[in-house]
């Protein structure tokens, strides 16, 4: 006879080795919502046998089959309903802020929240948000998420530039003109002032671009 707390108890234990974290760590909590009766076994040792039928899922109820074998021979099954929450601390707004704000790290601070029904993409170290721009306002308490993050303008049209033009291990720097706004890592339109040619460079910082010559 097998009691459903061992049952149970096996099922709750592939779920917390499937999530890669200790039997009883906060970040994970399980609630059994289906007990299965005891099962009947015939006598001599037994092995539990776990499967999460549809993988660990944090946004429905995870199913475990848990089959009951005596030597190769499988003698029992229960199917058992588990509510799996995964809890992390998360980047949230600790104040109302603005679109196109420049982020600081006063801007914001962690919170602890369920975030296995949150979309792939949120935040969960602070520092990788600094100096980055908001696309939209945020109110306080508001999750951050990576996709509201914009790489701040650091170069203006009209800016003078110094052009860089790579090609293989040789680097030669003329005068240019930004023709565009541009960001760390962009590619904008660049006017070379020595040969008239308007070009494609990367910014790299905010008065340098950088572009590489094709070979011949």
């Amino acid at each position: 006879m097998l009691e459903a707390s061992e049952v149970a108890n096996v099922a709750v234990g592939e779920v917390y080795r499937q999530a890669d974290v200790q039997p009883g760590d906060d970040r994970v909590q399980v609630r059994v919502i289906s007990l299965p009766e005891r099962l009947e076994v015939p006598e001599g040792e037994v092995k539990l046998q776990v499967d999460l039928l549809y993988g660990l899922r944090y946004n429905a109820p995870t199913v475990a089959r848990v089959v009951v074998m005596q030597d190769t021979q499988k003698v029992a099954q229960a199917i058992l309903r588990l509510d799996v929450r995964r809890y992390q601390e998360v980047v949230v707004a600790s104040r109302m802020l603005p679109g196109k704000t420049l982020l600081q790290l006063g801007d914001l601070k962690k919170l602890r929240l369920e975030t296995g029904r949150l979309p792939d993409g949120f935040l969960v170290d602070p520092v990788k948000a600094i100096g980055m721009q908001l696309q939209r306002p945020l109110r306080s308490g508001d999750i951050l998420m990576e996709s509201m993050l914009l790489q701040p303008i650091i170069m203006r049209r009209g800016a003078a530039v110094t052009l860089q033009v790579r090609q293989g291990e040789m680097l030669v720097s003329v005068a240019g003109e930004a023709l565009q706004d541009g960001s760390v890592g962009q590619r904008i339109r660049v006017k070379n002032l020595l040969s008239k040619r308007i070009v494609t460079a990367k910014v790299i910082d905010e008065a340098t671009v950088e572009v590489t010559a094709s070979r011949r």
